[in-house]
Parts: structure tokens; C-alpha cells; sequence
């Protein structure tokens, strides 16, 4: 694992990700990563909808300033796994990629 601390947020990664997020100029936690998820279902109505990963990274509703614009979907996955835990999201397969049904 490599160890990442920036601007007083820090985030534990594989070497893997470390490798793909070094031109990353703000480090956030997957904390807060899941909470800007979460804002942004609400702002484009997206609660009780199903949105693949990808699609919250790159798709035409997501903002250059969104805190997980153009971030890794594994990244994601992570924030999504917490929105499951807090019981906001449920997680899903949907053909060789990663869904999430915000609740």
C-alpha cells in the first residue's frame, strides 16, 4: 500500500492506484468522496435511480469540480461501499461493471 497526505486529508491506495492518481492535486478521503456521491445524486435526482461508476466519473452530469470527477472507479467502489454501509446506496454488477441505486 502506499501512503498519500496532502492538504491534511489522507487515503491509504494499492501502489496500483498510487501509480494512476499522482497527477492528483487534492487528496480527499473515500469519506469524503462518498459524501460528494451522495450530494450529487440528490442535486440531479438520481435517489432510487441506478448509475454505473463510470458514469458518475465521466458522464455529462458530472462537474469538473465534483470531488470524483475522472477518479478510477475502483476509487468509487470504495466510496460506494460506505454509501452501502451508511445505507444510502446498494451496490450492483450490471455486465462487467459496477452499478450503484442510490436510496
Amino acid at each position: 500500500f502506499f501512503f498519500s497526505s496532502r492538504r491534511r486529508h489522507t487515503r491509504f491506495l494499492p501502489v496500483s492506484w498510487a501509480r494512476r492518481c499522482v497527477q492528483e492535486t487534492d487528496f480527499t478521503s473515500p469519506y469524503e468522496i462518498a459524501n460528494a456521491m451522495y450530494e450529487w445524486a440528490n442535486r440531479n435526482a438520481k435517489i432510487g435511480k441506478i448509475e454505473t461508476l463510470r458514469w458518475i466519473s465521466t458522464g455529462e452530469e458530472t462537474e469538473a469540480s465534483d470531488k470524483f470527477h475522472n477518479l478510477p472507479t475502483e476509487i468509487l467502489y470504495k466510496a460506494a461501499e460506505i454509501l452501502e454501509k451508511e445505507g444510502k446506496a446498494e451496490l450492483m454488477s450490471i455486465e462487467r461493471e459496477y452499478g450503484v441505486k442510490f436510496l
